[in-house]
This record gives structure tokens, sequence and C-alpha cells, in this order.
């Protein structure tokens, strides 16, 4: 699945970027110093995308729940609270188990949502079992992790990276957090350029900023910005760029996107998170 998102941003993108994108090699990496975090780095001049096999299996579980919402509601309008909750369960339960998963590679047994909300036995096996969440989780699945790998291409072709990692700064350079923005934007732009909608990533993207060990949406760490004010700027990015995608535009116009509602409700969740620059 990586390689066949590495080949369909390459197809879809700028000349110039296709060019590094294709030189960029997909590794998968079972006992890496970073167990969870997908990175980008140049190794002897070959560029490369780490994906360590515990980034899959630390997403499987929230992308499921997410899922589950995503059933019942638009996500414009699905309450996050008990989903927020179980994102935090399953960090919790990743980094408690953390050295083992360095020396053994055992991931450890997630309680899945639905036993999480305290449903009856019945009912979660008849939810997990629903074709229609299979294949929202499909949908998440992929689109979750196009997002990670367009991540980490932004941070190839936007210059990001020198001497194995993102560059040491200086007073005369951007600062991490903004180009861990700048990563975002290139990556939700190449998602759209794809027919791919971020909305998917969501949940990874929360997890692993609690897995950095941001407790709350809106702190954020020294290199990344906060975790709330990352998410609305895709959505604004990903507005912003639909036009551009007709096959998009449609299906969703179809489903009843409301573009100035949309465009609303995003400006009312910015105005409500003082910590995110405008």
């Amino acid at each position: 699945m990586a390689e066949q998102i590495l080949d369909e941003f390459a197809k879809n993108a700028p000349d110039l970027d296709s060019q590094i994108i294709k030189s960029i090699r997909i590794e998968v990496d079972g006992r890496d110093h970073d167990v969870y975090g997908v990175r980008a780095q140049i190794i002897n001049g070959r560029r490369e995308i780490i994906i360590p096999i515990g980034f899959i299996a630390a997403t499987y579980d929230v992308n499921i729940a997410f899922a589950d919402k995503l059933r019942y509601s638009a996500i414009s309008y699905i309450k996050t609270d008990d989903l927020s909750e179980y994102i935090k369960y399953v960090s919790d339960t990743l980094k408690e188990s953390d050295i083992g998963v360095r020396t053994s590679g055992y991931i450890p047994e997630i309680m899945n949502f639905c036993v999480f909300r305290k449903l009856a036995k019945e009912e979660c096996a008849a939810r997990d079992s629903d074709p229609d969440l299979l294949k929202i989780v499909s949908r998440i699945e992929y689109s979750a992790l196009s997002f990670v790998i367009g991540h980490e291409i932004g941070h190839h072709v936007r210059g990001h990276l020198g001497n194995g990692k993102l560059r040491f700064l200086t007073e005369r350079e951007v600062s991490s957090q903004s180009m861990e923005t700048e990563a975002d934007i290139y990556s939700t732009k190449s998602m759209i350029r794809s027919e791919q909608l971020v909305d998917g990533a969501m949940a990874t993207m929360f997890l692993f900023s609690y897995l950095k060990g941001e407790a709350a949406l809106t702190n954020s760490s020294d290199d990344h910005p906060p975790p709330l004010c990352r998410w609305i700027t895709l959505l604004e990015t990903q507005l912003e760029e639909l036009p551009k995608c007709e096959k998009l535009m449609q299906m969703l116009l179809k489903q009843g996107l409301n573009l100035e509602g949309e465009k609303a409700g995003i400006d009312a969740v910015r105005a409500a998170v003082p910590q995110c620059p405008h």
C-alpha cells in the first residue's frame, strides 16, 4: 500500500516534485529506535521514508474507532470526547509497553472501541462485522497512511532535510514548527490532487500527538504545533484545494457539502482556540 501511495503522489505532482518523489524509497523497520513514528531521512544521498512495523499496529484500532464514529455522523458533526479518551487509552497502553516492543516486536493487545465504551458483547460483535464499517475502515486506513507519507514527502520536497534528519535551525531559518506545518499543507494538497480527502487522518494524528506526550490537543511540543491547530490547518487547506478537483467536489456536493457552512465552522473552531496562529 505504501509504494502505491508513493507512486500516486509522484503521478499527480508537479514535474520537479515528481522527480524527487520517484527517488524516495519506503523502508519498513522492525527494530527502530522510534517504534511508532514515521520519519523522513537522507542517508548517504539516498532519500528514504522509514515506517516502523509498530506504526500500522498502533493505528489500526484508532482507525476502526474513528470509522465507527463516521458511520453515524458526518465528520463536521461527530462528538469526539469518547474518541479522544479512547485514543489516550491506546497511547498509554502503547507507551507502557514501549521497551518490550523495542526488544521483541510484540505489540500489546488493545481493547476495541466498542468494548471500551462498555457496550453489550452482542452489539459489539454486530458492529465489528458490519460491512459498511469495514469499507469506512479501509478508506480511513488508506487516507491516514497517505497523509503520513505525504507529510514525509513534504520534508523531502521542501528541502527540510540535511545530514540525515531535519536541519539544525539558525535564526535565519524557519522554525521547526513552521516546517511541520509546511509538510502538513504539502501532504493535504497532494492528497486532493490524488482525489483523496484528508479527513481520515484525524485519529492517527491525534494518537501520535498523545504518544509524543502532548496530553492536551491544544499543547504543542518543541517541534510540532498543537494537534488541534494542525487539524484546523488541514481542513482549511482541504477546503481551499477542493475546487481544483472536480471529481471530489461533485461527490461532496451530492452529499450535501456547503462550502460556506464548512468555512464558517472551521473559523469558529479556530476562534475558540487562541493557541492557533492565524
